[in-house]
């Protein structure tokens, strides 16, 4: 069909002049056009009129305009707004609700819609001409490119502006010729604007029939389109900054008196709010007033009231107060510090994020060579005298003779003094600079401090804007208000606009850090708690409770490095280094009204509930305040004074070599107060572990395993660490074992199984974790503990039908000794039960199991808990300690560890 198509345009438009040239034309209009290509673009622009048939126009769309050779690939910028349904802050998840639900709807959105433009009212496609790269979506604030829903987009989030790549038909656009004039290159821009300008309307319009024309379902507005040269482009993976924002109402800086009366506290409540001077995101107060003073004087513009565009300056206790947040806000963001360069740990960084830069920029990085390689490089230079002496001879001939005289007249000088005693010079710490990250692994429920995407990046923390609404602003006018409350736009409250910038941002972060932000500023929790959640020694969970995801959206995105190389404009912004992107006036005004709505929607998602008839407050804040943040700040305080603690006592042992035990004698009670009596079920496994620990014979731990415990360094004068299996590992005397050294040492530990780092673990000599058992089948080899231990294993799982009898047997067990574990999730999924049982051994103090902030005693006391859900990690001991853990594998359904016994 598509053959016989062409072959009758082709008959139809083929003409030969008496020249011997081709020409074609239009059967339509009667047309003669130079070429095939300049007739299609005439039918492109008036195929409904000249291809009166409606088959022969769909035909013409399918095989000619949205053909796959004819296809490109596209930036879209647009944003989005969720529906009313899921702007709501008390809504269960399993109520059915309707309208555009975030990103992944919206893009999908988006793409639907220029496929429907794209087809102009034809026919459908069919399957076979839907190819799956039109349907591959990437955008500024997906997830898919990076395959983990740890850096997902916040469920239910809308976005004033976000960039995503698809493929798409050409629009028509004029050719600008390098020669052609300004008169005649502005005419060609203005047309091909205009045709831009003519499909963005035709998207959106195709978008407000997907959501019914109606506000209350959500809003999805595209801004324009930019062709992109290069298709390595990845809008998610090639984002320079993201920048996310947070929308707060100001009763949330608002401290009332204590003493003071509700109608006193509803005065002090407005006077506060009139303080805070209103102002637009991008604007400069400084230049606002030199333009204010220069509309007051010129006297053309005698009809305006000059008191309307008049600028206000802040009180001075107004701008105190936002200095001080200003100050509060800076201790959030990572800084560029001064490092030692004899630091291994600092270095390995710093060489780590170096490569990684020069991977994004497209450089190769920089290959390190070995001892051995360095070592052959000298000895075929050795063996090949002929090339040495050429060598030596270029050397000689580049150094001019002038430097050859005081060289030897320095040697000269130097034998001399030989023989003088020399002073010992200490050696020069070489300084670095190094842009040093933080570990956000408590502003997240996904991910833990010994993963490295915990360690992120937060360049920027700030107040882009102040805005005031009034009672037509009102999203929902028509909504009924709760009894004693009334309209909470009437009193222009103003609402603050805090921006988060930086590179990558996790599930629920920037909600926690804004949460963190206003509890310090309410006086909730003392400042220190900053320090206490961003220490990385620190073992213990603080984690920190999220705010509503109704007010949060994506602001925007950057992509430096790439608009030089696809020459264009991808962030909407003014700018004339490119005529390409979205830096043209028209795109900015309709992002800056799109941005107006946003605020809106979300100041009136605050406002639902109104606002207190006595007091003047909101009354959502008042809920989440009340309901949310102050009991977290009961529990918070007590988890501060627990650091403070730690703290002091590594303050007393930082000289020492243990400084681990000994943290751990000072924060746990004495040993004397343990009663050392082993209950008479626990007598036969706790036999077993220690003859086992004292055997030499204990399995080593997998470096995946090591992550996840608390490790000190080991130093001793050979420079080696015996591995328990006879073998000795050398290490470097002088390892620094912070998370992330110790992490890329686990990423390029090939060789040596037996330690990410350099350790020593818990009390009383290294510690050590393995699994008896059975394992998934997918995995050849069994534990080793099975024929090392075999008694050990029997009396491990008759313990744990001994201790819950109504459970099913487990197939494995985790057997830990000394070990101090931070918090983790375990790894794989649960069969078959979902749950894990875990009990303490041993004469030791402390050590109690912490799950998800409960603290649990489990010497000689079996708990279940889910391992691969509820985050847990061990509490400082000190003592012997051993703990059981049995659990069932996702692989090992059916598999009773009591019958691998018999």
């Amino acid at each position: 069909r598509k053959a016989d198509t062409q072959k009758n345009r082709k008959r139809q438009t083929k003409m030969t002049k008496g020249d011997g040239s081709k020409s074609q034309i239009c059967k339509g209009c009667n047309k003669e056009f130079p070429s095939k290509n300049a007739l299609f673009r005439h039918l492109r622009e008036s195929a409904e009129t000249c291809l009166s048939n409606p088959e022969d126009y769909a035909r013409f769309i399918q095989y000619v305009v949205n053909s796959e050779q004819n296809m490109e690939k596209i930036a879209v910028l647009y944003g989005y707004i969720p529906s009313r349904d899921y702007l709501q802050r008390d809504v269960d998840e399993k109520t059915e609700r309707s309208g555009v639900s975030g990103g992944e709807d919206a893009a999908s959105m988006v793409v639907e819609a220029i496929r429907s433009v794209a087809w102009k009212g034809a026919t459908s496609p069919p399957p076979s001409s839907v190819s799956s790269k039109d349907t591959k979506i990437n955008r500024s604030y997906g997830h898919k490119s990076k395959g983990t829903d740890i850096v997902a987009q916040d469920a239910h989030t809308g976005a004033i502006t976000e960039v995503l790549t698809c493929r798409a038909p050409p629009l028509l656009l004029s050719n600008i010729e390098k020669d052609a004039d300004k008169s005649q290159r502005d005419e060609l821009r203005a047309k091909n604007k205009k045709v831009e300008q003519t499909w963005v309307d035709e998207v959106n319009a195709q978008l407000q029939l997907d959501t019914k024309g109606e506000g209350g379902r959500g809003v999805v507005k595209v801004f324009g389109r930019v062709t992109i040269s290069n298709k390595r482009f990845n809008a998610e993976l090639d984002v320079t900054h993201r920048r996310v924002e947070y929308l707060i109402p100001a009763d949330f800086l608002f401290l009332p008196s204590s003493s003071a009366s509700n109608e006193q506290i509803k005065l002090e409540r407005q006077k506060f709010f009139d303080s805070l001077v209103s102002f637009q995101p991008g604007s400069n107060p400084f230049l606002d007033r030199i333009a204010y003073e220069q509309l007051k004087n010129n006297e053309e513009n005698g009809n305006i009231d000059i008191a309307l565009v008049a600028p206000t300056k802040p009180s001075p206790e107004a701008l105190t107060y936002l200095y001080k947040i200003k100050k509060l806000m800076k201790k959030f963001t990572t800084q560029i510090v001064e490092v030692d360069a004899t630091d291994e740990s600092a270095m390995m960084e710093k060489r780590f994020h170096d490569e990684k830069r020069k991977k994004q920029r497209g450089k190769p990085p920089r290959k390190r060579k070995t001892e051995d390689e360095k070592m052959k490089k000298d000895d075929s230079k050795e063996q090949d005298g002929t090339n040495n002496e050429k060598d030596n001879d270029r050397m000689e001939t580049k150094r001019p003779r002038k430097e050859e005289e005081s060289l030897r007249q320095k040697k000269d000088d130097n034998n001399i003094t030989n023989n003088a005693p020399k002073k010992k010079e200490k050696p020069k710490k070489i300084k670095t600079h190094v842009l040093k990250r933080k570990r956000f692994h408590n502003f997240t429920s996904t991910v833990m401090a010994h993963e490295f995407l915990a360690y992120r990046r937060l360049d920027r923390f700030f107040h882009r804007a102040t805005v005031r609404f009034d009672e037509n602003d009102a999203a929902d006018k028509e909504e009924e208000l709760p009894e004693g409350s009334n309209n909470a736009f009437h009193s222009k409250r103003p609402f603050l606009a805090l921006t988060l910038t930086g590179d990558l941002f996790l599930n629920g972060q920037a909600r926690r850090v804004i949460a963190l932000f206003l509890a310090i500023c309410r006086g909730c929790i003392d400042e220190d708690i900053l320090d206490c959640v961003f220490d990385e020694e620190y073992t213990n969970l603080v984690p920190i409770v999220p705010l509503p995801s109704f007010g949060m959206y994506a602001e925007g995105s950057t992509y430096m490095s790439w608009e030089g190389k696809i020459k264009a404009i991808l962030s909407p912004r003014k700018a004339d280094l490119y005529d390409r992107g979205f830096n043209d006036e028209d795109t900015i005004r309709s992002v800056e009204h799109f941005q107006h709505d946003v605020f809106r929607e979300v100041a009136s998602a605050w406002c639902r509930e109104g606002e207190d008839n006595i007091t003047g407050r909101l009354v959502s804040e008042q809920k989440w305040t009340e309901e949310v943040l102050q009991p977290w700040a009961v529990k918070a305080k007590e988890q501060l004074q627990d650091y403070r603690k730690w703290k002091e006592a590594k303050r007393l042992v930082s000289d020492s070599n243990t400084e681990t035990e000994m943290v751990a004698e000072t924060l746990a009670p004495s040993l004397e107060s343990v009663d050392t009596s082993v209950p008479h079920l626990f007598q036969k496994v706790l036999k077993y572990l220690r003859e086992a620990d004292s055997s030499g014979l204990w399995p080593t731990t997998t470096p995946k395993r090591q992550l996840v415990m608390v490790s000190t360094k080991e130093e001793d004068a050979t420079g080696t660490q015996n591995d328990n299996n006879g073998s000795d590992t050398i290490v470097s005397p002088k390892i620094n074992t912070s998370l992330s050294a110790a992490h890329m040492r686990a990423k390029s530990n090939k060789e040596i199984r037996s330690s990410a780092y350099a350790f020593v673990e818990g009390q009383g000599g290294a510690s050590g974790s393995f699994s008896i058992g059975a394992m998934p089948k997918k995995q050849s080899e069994q534990p080793k503990g099975n024929t090392l231990f075999p008694e050990l294993m029997k009396a491990a799982f008759e313990l744990e039908i001994a201790l819950c009898p109504e459970r099913e047997p487990s197939s494995t067990i985790a057997v830990n000794r000394n070990a101090q574990f931070r918090p983790h999730t375990d790894s794989g999924a649960g069969a078959g039960q979902s749950t894990s049982l875990i009990v303490g051994l041993g004469t030791y103090t402390g050590g109690e199991l912490m799950v998800e902030g409960e603290k649990k005693d489990i010497r000689y006391k079996a708990i279940e808990f889910n391992g691969w859900k509820q985050r847990h990690w061990t509490l400082p001991f000190h003592g012997e300690r051993f703990s059981l853990v049995w659990f069932t594998p996702k692989g090992c359904e059916g598999v009773r560890g009591i019958d691998l016994c018999k």
